[in-house]
């Protein structure tokens, strides 16, 4: 429950962040301003103007709930052509480095030192979980699902494919990488909704799928063609 709080408490100062600071725009994407997961919060700034309105946001919150930053925990990674002696003035005497940052455990930075188990948990915690709310309940473009995959499998790699895909999907103690198979998580996805709507019935949205499920097809399937086993 305190993590729950805290996320509430937190979700102004991300809240007046999102507002205020302009952010980074990476590849014609939104731009993005902050990410936070409970008390981890990175900040993306471009500019001294942004670093102001970050310290600003700051004090706000700080006077308002009495937290503050611990500066001696928190790290800035500079990133494109700037040197250290051109980049903004950091707040708390926080200094820039451009080796690389550590963010929920997985380091940032130069791809040299990116291990195998670091690349599976940005794939699988970062980069994938973005997708999980949409497909649960939506179906994907043909062929997007293939080439996302495509695309993670090679950043895996970061260069030559040493393995089959289907070998980096198979759990650590198999000899894969537990690298996540979109395919294989939205096909559980719908097994799982199968599922509910077999064995519960205090679903709001029971009555609908039944009227889909006897439209599929123009077989007329129902829950009555699905006995429990014994």
């Amino acid at each position: 429950m305190s993590g729950q709080l805290f996320s509430l408490a937190i979700e102004p100062l991300l809240g007046l962040i999102w507002k205020r600071v302009k952010g980074v725009r990476i590849q014609g994407s939104p731009c993005v301003s902050v990410s936070a997961y409970a008390d981890d919060v990175s900040v993306f700034v471009s500019n001294r103007v942004d670093v102001q309105e970050l310290e600003d946001c700051l004090q706000t919150y700080s006077a308002a709930s009495s937290a503050k930053v611990n500066w001696g925990k928190s790290g800035a990674l500079l990133c494109g052509p700037w040197s250290s002696t051109e980049a903004p003035r950091l707040p708390g005497g926080l200094l820039w480095n451009k080796t690389g940052l550590k963010v929920l455990g997985i380091h940032f930075g130069s791809a040299e030192v990116l291990s195998y188990r670091g690349r599976v948990l940005i794939i699988n915690n970062l980069a994938a979980s973005t997708l999980w709310h949409r497909l649960a309940v939506l179906n994907a473009p043909p062929g997007l699902l293939a080439e996302i995959q495509r695309r993670l499998v090679a950043f895996f790699w970061s260069g030559q494919h040493w393995l089959k895909a289907a070998v980096l999907y198979l759990p650590t103690h198999e000899g894969g990488q537990g690298l996540i198979d979109l395919e294989s998580r939205v096909a559980a996805f719908r097994l799982k909704a199968a599922q509910r709507l077999l064995y519960h019935s205090d679903l709001c949205w029971k009555e609908s799928a039944h009227a889909l499920l006897r439209m599929a097809g123009r077989m007329g399937l129902d829950r009555a063609s699905f006995p429990p086993q014994c």
